[in-house]
């Protein structure tokens, strides 16, 4: 059952680095607003495909009002984290992710009682210490742009454990997905229409470029779905705490991604960050 659940904790980190590495580009074009809306919309569709696959679980008031406060905390987590996004290096901000899935393994340790050897100790102050070290600039003082996603790195963290929740009280992960992401999106609309108008971002004027971060921003939301519906089943095989460790892993992947497609560049301590990052996430995993 564990060599699924690896498995599956392995399909959900490449799904989530493959909508993290397009949301640099379209939330610096689209601005987070806009990008947020329209990956929320798309991943709506994934569940609504999930729940058609898989079949929807049983609806009790519990697993509903879970369902619904997971949402609320993913609009808000992905308007923090694509706030960051806009200004700062895709790389460093999606190193974060460190800070929400050390959250969900000590969660899978204390109260789901997932067992995890001693190294993973020494991978959680790892990670801790590396995550503050990437969102450091010089002099270790605290770059205050990586706060939103900081404070979206938790807010992803309280989602997931409400899903969990919610999905051992409803029987299974598709309902509770589409609950969670047909409150999410009604929240950003709503947020769009009442908000102050935010700052104007320059779009493509050739309209083919504009489908084309149309087309990416849709494929974030189907991506991140995948991701999402993965990560959950996780918790069918009792695997939250090891998959966890081994979705943390996605920085690794994104320093790679990060300097390949916008040439992101560290100083000398962000990069021992992000490597101690790297090493913490693989002592989870052992």
């Amino acid at each position: 059952m564990l060599d699924i659940g690896l498995a599956v904790a392995f399909g959900s980190m490449l799904s989530f680095a493959a909508s993290d590495v397009m949301a640099k580009r379209v939330s610096s074009k689209f601005g987070s607003r806009r990008a947020n809306a329209l990956m929320l919309a798309s991943n709506l569709m994934v569940m609504l495909a999930a729940g058609a696959l898989l079949g929807i679980s049983k609806a009790t008031p519990l697993s509903i009002i879970l369902s619904a406060a997971s949402g609320i905390s993913y609009a808000i987590a992905y308007f923090l984290v694509y706030k960051s996004l806009e200004t700062q290096q895709v790389s460093s901000t999606i190193s974060l992710v460190g800070i929400e899935y050390v959250l969900l393994t000590l969660f899978g340790i204390s109260v789901l009682g997932e067992a995890v050897s001693y190294l993973a100790v020494v991978g959680i102050i790892g990670v801790f210490i590396g995550s503050f070290l990437v969102t450091s600039s010089r002099g270790l003082k605290i770059n205050r742009h990586y706060l939103p996603a900081i404070m979206g790195m938790v807010a992803f963290a309280m989602t997931y454990i409400l899903l969990i929740f919610a999905q051992q009280d409803s029987g299974g992960p598709a309902l509770p997905l589409i609950i969670n992401r047909i409150f999410a999106v009604s929240i950003t609309i709503a947020y769009l229409r009442y908000s102050r108008p935010a700052a104007q971002h320059h779009l493509p004027e050739h309209p083919r470029h504009r489908r084309q971060l149309m087309t990416m921003n849709v494929l974030m939301g189907v991506f991140n779905g995948l991701g999402s519906l993965l990560y959950l089943i996780l918790a069918q095989y009792g695997a939250v705490a090891v998959g966890s460790a081994i979705v943390a892993s996605e920085p690794a992947l994104m320093v790679f991604l990060g300097s390949l497609l916008y040439r992101d560049r560290f100083s000398r301590h962000q990069f021992f960050g992000i490597s101690l990052v790297i090493i913490s996430t693989i002592l989870l995993s052992l």
